[in-house]
């Protein structure tokens, strides 16, 4: 493994979860603040539905000590959280909310990170005119003010949306730059190799790209990155189903409903259980394959839910 994919892999602190979420229970007012700054930061992507239990206690003590940096960046993840989790309206909320705080300040870092994150917001709407101009914005403002992090999360996503559209070559430019950036420590390398290998097998070349996308997937395991493994997971399905390895697609699927299923996420718990049994009707298991259909419209029904194929990758929310 490239010791450059090692460093810019992303990093788990020391502190779990729980250790964090137990100091933070203990402590009062700007400490706390602090404390909650960082889980909501660290886990809002991870685990957004640990962020939502705790960030209004965060948004209570920026607006007690008069911490407006702080309330727009909880904005802005408050935001984030809900749209990780298709909480479409109040997500669009919460990121105009941040936006509106920003712009008085002319606080040009937190407008170029909050016009990311709408990028985010209208990419997993699948509007995609918005979502593009929402990155370009954010790469102009983030360049402006000479923000590596936000510039490359932004250049990241536009990528992600050309993949969204089928433009994998227009992608894989993209990511080949941000590549050649690497390591550096504001640089998620693992992501950008893990989206140039779906670039990579999506333009015929399937065996280098599952290459670089279990080269990936073992990186994320080391760093208990689980909702992007399970990402690869999926992408490792595809490729497999690609060419006809039914079985072995099924069971990375299988693994990718497993955690769905931990989660709560109905959306992706449709997706996949339709995906699956797509697959075990080519392999005539008919009466498992109905099953899993089954369920997915058991899911649809219920929710209100349509199945979507694939599982959305943008960072920097």
């Amino acid at each position: 493994m490239c010791s450059w994919i090692r460093v810019g892999a992303q990093k788990i602190e020391e502190k779990t979860k729980d250790s964090l979420v137990s100091i933070i229970e203990k402590q009062v007012d700007k400490e706390k603040l602090t404390s909650l700054k960082y889980l909501c930061k660290e886990f809002h992507s991870k685990d957004p539905k640990l962020v939502l239990e705790y960030i209004d206690q965060g948004l209570t003590l920026a607006e007690k000590f008069n911490d407006v940096k702080t309330r727009i960046t909880l904005q802005r993840l408050k935001g984030v959280s809900n749209s990780v989790l298709g909480n479409t309206e109040e997500a669009l909320l919460f990121l105009n909310k941040a936006m509106a705080s920003a712009i008085p300040l002319k606080d040009t870092v937190q407008i170029a990170k909050t016009t990311n994150a709408l990028g985010n917001y209208y990419n997993r709407l699948g509007n995609y005119k918005e979502a593009e101009a929402h990155y370009l914005k954010a790469e102009t403002l983030a360049s402006k003010v000479g923000v590596l992090k936000t510039e490359y999360l932004a250049e990241f996503n536009l990528a992600t949306l050309y993949i969204n559209r089928g433009l994998h070559k227009k992608a894989g430019v993209i990511y080949d730059e941000l590549l050649k950036k690497c390591p550096n420590q504001d640089i998620d390398c693992n992501a950008v190799l893990l989206n140039k290998a779906i670039c990579v097998y999506m333009l015929g070349e399937p065996s280098k790209g599952l290459d670089m996308l279990f080269e990936a997937k073992t990186i994320d395991e080391a760093n208990d990155f689980q909702f992007r493994v399970q990402y690869i997971n999926h992408h490792i399905a595809y490729v497999l189903e690609s060419v006809e390895l039914f079985e072995e697609a099924i069971a990375h699927y299988n693994e990718v409903l497993d955690y769905f299923n931990e989660q709560g996420d109905l959306k992706q718990q449709a997706t996949v259980n339709a995906t699956i049994g797509g697959l075990l009707m080519k392999l005539n298991r008919n009466e498992r394959a109905k099953l899993h259909l089954l369920k997915t419209l058991e899911l649809q029904r219920k929710n209100g839910l349509k199945a979507y194929g694939r599982i959305h990758n943008s960072l920097g929310d």
